[in-house]
């Protein structure tokens, strides 16, 4: 296991090393959260959750692994709010091969998780007017986390709000 730890951690590295603008759905920040695989797990469900009209909480889920957290507001997320989560599920078996973003007024307000098959499904959290950027991993290699940008925070608005999303793409080790 330590050593599927360690190809995972190698390649993901190369993966964000080579990283270039164009991975990138929306803009990049200077403040970042990585939501990864530890362990080979598979990616399979992502839930975002707003405070105030604006996405506060994103939440990643791994089969076999307690879900990574990314909180990016100074308040605590309460029971209320997670129930107008937006939440997007892959069916059992399946994997994430590409992410997609709705961006509103340099905000993201929908991610979609790809299958091989073009599938997908769709966490939202508020209006999509326009369409879908799309980023998908080169030839058999999955979506093994994500690393997310937030920002914007200002006196007229003090939460900040995901303004990017990188894919992290890997071989799948061990699966």
């Amino acid at each position: 296991m330590i050593v599927a730890t360690i190809l995972l951690a190698v390649s993901l590295a190369a993966s964000a090393g080579e990283s270039e603008p164009s991975m990138l759905l929306g803009m990049q920040t200077r403040d970042s959260k990585t939501l990864l695989s530890k362990n080979g797990e598979s990616l399979y469900a992502l839930q975002l959750t707003p405070l105030d009209g604006r996405l506060c909480q994103v939440r990643a889920f791994f089969r076999g692994a307690p879900p990574r957290t990314a909180r990016f507001c100074s308040s605590r997320v309460t029971g209320r709010q997670v129930a107008r989560s937006g939440v997007a599920v892959l069916g059992l078996g399946e994997m994430v091969h590409g992410v997609g973003a709705c961006i509103v007024d340099s905000r993201i307000v929908a991610v979609r998780f790809y299958t091989g098959a073009g599938a997908y499904v769709t966490a939202q959290t508020g209006e999509c007017t326009g369409s879908y950027q799309q980023i998908w991993c080169q030839g058999t290699w999955v979506v093994q986390g994500v690393q997310l940008y937030f920002g914007g925070a200002s006196w007229l608005r003090p939460r900040p709000s995901l303004q990017g999303i990188r894919p992290l793409c890997s071989t799948m080790v061990g699966g």
